[in-house]
């Protein structure tokens, strides 16, 4: 249960930083297009 909990902490943050950084980055892509 505790690596579990332990995963979790990280991969949370880890996909929302990721799924932030494609959308700043498609938005970078229709803004200079």
């Amino acid at each position: 249960i505790q690596e579990l909990t332990k995963n979790d902490i990280l991969v949370i943050p880890t996909f929302i930083a990721i799924t932030a950084l494609l959308n700043l980055y498609f938005y970078i892509r229709l803004a200079y297009s």
